[in-house]
């Protein structure tokens, strides 16, 4: 999900989000929401983004594997709030203030869908799955 309207993004919504995405992780995990239009602009052209999306979410983390459950339960329940949502792993920390002992790992851009969002048909188990 890249394209986004213009529609103004829930804050209610980003914050329920937030809060499921972090309840699934034990690992030290944190995001952080670039408000600040001119901050998210300067941390989207360090990280050499194109495109500047509704609202940015960096996340934040120690390297443990269990950051990448808490961002995928992210994008799970931005889906669910109706929102689009494209994580990318480009980071950075510069414009931020990151808490010790965590690293920027990644951002997810989110905003509302410029098209209705729509399940995606189901790839052949065949190509993926290995069964033993």
């Amino acid at each position: 999900m890249r394209d986004f309207g213009d529609e103004p993004v829930d804050e209610a919504a980003m914050r329920r989000a937030a809060g499921v995405a972090l309840a699934v992780s034990d690992a030290p995990v944190r995001f952080g929401w670039l408000r600040d239009p001119a901050r998210r602009r300067a941390y989207l052209d360090a990280i050499g983004a194109e495109h500047e999306p509704p609202e940015l979410v960096v996340v934040l983390g120690d390297g443990s594997p269990g950051a990448a459950a808490a961002v995928q339960a992210l994008l799970v329940a931005l889906a669910a709030e109706g929102l689009g949502a494209h994580w990318t792993a480009a980071a950075t920390a510069a414009g931020i203030d990151v808490p010790p002992g965590l690293l920027p790992l990644g951002s997810v851009a989110v905003g509302i869908p410029a098209e209705p969002l729509r399940p995606l048909p189901p790839d052949d188990p065949a190509a993926g799955l290995l069964e033993w």
